[in-house]
């Protein structure tokens, strides 16, 4: 019986042999930059039962068709833990290997190795094919550039002239120089415009000042000489204001005081009468009979006091006897 079974076993080794081979091979992705993924593919034509991806260096992953499980095995792949994935259709024949963030270190010619799968044979009992898969993996390119930047500078002291010389060999000095050379520029010109602002501000004050004494000048002129408009003076108050002496421009209305205040004595009369009665002057003699109602004068006025309007009625009058007194001495 064991002479049957591998009788059997051989003949079906020969059978797989003669069909199973890789029909396609490929590399996806091939050329990429450092960090990024690639993946190798192959294909047969039958049923595998192991599959193995084998880099340069003899690091590798393999994997495995169990009938237990139905299904495809992870046996082998530490090496590359944590950036590989399996991809392919195990119906369709396919095996492949994705890996991920791949460097110089995975570019090389990788081989893809199957072997057929043989129901109760042990590995290396079924029909092997295998491929070279070229990897290339381009490294990432870093550009770096170096500045020298050479500073002179001359420093006297008692007519005693020394130069020192300071090599940079980075361009980030000259870099903060020029930050903080454009950062003082920037407060130098924030500067000037405040103070150009606050300059500006304070000739404003000044004018406004100037212009305001200019004007209370003039009025305070105005008003001494007596040539402001009566109406001014009523913003200011509530009480009507009148002039206080008349002149050619604004004369005294003696219409206004008669009206308002018909018993004054003016100019040797008292509007013509007092109480309805004549005035009549005395004999002609050394003395005179003076009317002893013209010796009393009486006013009403709308305002508290009007010293000026009082001090020009006593002068009225006196001029008023002083004529009569000259009259008499005439006859």
């Amino acid at each position: 019986m064991e002479w049957l079974r591998v009788c059997l076993v051989v003949v079906l080794a020969v059978k797989s042999a003669a069909g199973f081979g890789i029909v396609e091979s490929r590399v996806k992705n091939n050329g990429a930059l450092e960090g990024q993924s690639v993946e190798l593919f192959c294909a047969v034509d039958n049923y595998y039962e192991w599959c193995t991806f084998r880099r340069p260096d003899g690091k590798m992953c393999d994997f495995e068709w169990k009938r237990d499980v139905w299904n495809l095995t992870l046996l082998e792949c530490k090496d590359f833990e944590g950036r590989f994935a399996f991809t392919g259709s195990y119906d369709n024949y396919e095996c492949g290997l994705k890996l991920y963030g791949v460097g110089l270190e995975d570019a090389g010619n990788w081989t893809c190795e199957l072997e057929s799968y043989i129901r109760g044979a042990a590995r290396g009992d079924g029909a092997r094919a295998k491929r070279v898969l070229a990897v290339s993996v381009e490294a990432i390119t870093t550009t770096t550039t170096t500045t020298t930047t050479t500073t002179t500078t001359t420093t006297t002291a008692l007519s005693t002239t020394r130069v020192h010389t300071k090599e940079v060999d980075s361009g980030s000095d000259d870099a903060d120089e020029e930050s903080r050379g454009a950062d003082g520029a920037g407060r130098d010109g924030e500067g000037g415009d405040g103070e150009e602002s606050s300059s500006a501000v304070f000739v404003v004050v000044i004018t406004l000042l100037i212009l305001i004494a200019g004007l209370l000048i003039v009025i305070f002129g105005l008003h001494y000489k007596r040539k402001l408009p009566p109406q001014l003076y009523t913003l200011f108050s509530r009480t009507n204001w009148k002039q206080v002496a008349g002149n050619e421009e604004q004369p005294v209305n003696d219409e206004e005081d008669k009206k308002s205040h018909p018993s004054i004595v003016k100019n040797g009369s008292s509007n013509g009468s007092v109480k309805n009665k004549p005035i009549e002057l005395g004999p002609v003699g050394e003395s005179a009979a003076l009317d002893p109602t013209l010796m009393t004068v009486t006013w009403t006025t709308d305002e508290k006091s009007d010293i000026v309007k009082d001090n020009k009625l006593i002068e009225e009058e006196s001029h008023y006897e002083n004529a009569e007194e000259k009259k008499i001495n005439e006859d």
